[in-house]
Parts: structure tokens; C-alpha cells; sequence
């Protein structure tokens, strides 16, 4: 019965921690996507090319059908 008992303290305490991280984990996305799209409203590309990994590739067509962007053309 002691082990019962010691096993659920330690489940309930690890699905407690994991609730945590996930909630900060939400609020940090949540903190990136506002960002970007404010800051795309207002035009200012630098801050929102904050929250934007470094690795992020982003593309774009053109109106004459080319890609902004394209490495292959860099």
C-alpha cells in the first residue's frame, strides 16, 4: 500500500512540473506570435524579425513570379 501511495505522490508531483513547463512553454510562443504580427502592422520589420528563428528561410513571390529570397539566385 506504501508503494501505491509513493507512486501517485511522485506521478501527481511530475504532472504538476510538466503543467508548469507547458504553461511557460504557451506564454513564450504566445509572446513570439504578438510580437510578430504587431510589429508587422506597424512596419517595423526589425523587431519583428526578432521573433523569427535565425534559421528561418522565409520565401516570397514576386509580382513578375520570382522568389525573394532565393538562395539560388544570391
Amino acid at each position: 500500500m506504501k508503494n501505491i501511495v509513493g507512486i501517485l505522490i511522485i506521478l501527481i508531483s511530475v504532472d504538476t512540473s510538466y503543467s508548469q513547463l507547458k504553461t511557460t512553454e504557451n506564454t513564450a510562443i504566445e509572446k513570439a506570435i504578438l510580437n510578430y504580427i504587431q510589429n508587422f502592422f506597424e512596419n517595423n520589420y526589425a523587431a519583428m524579425n526578432e521573433s523569427l528563428h535565425t534559421k528561418l528561410a522565409k520565401r516570397g513571390l514576386n509580382t513578375d513570379g520570382t522568389l525573394t529570397g532565393d538562395p539560388l539566385r544570391n
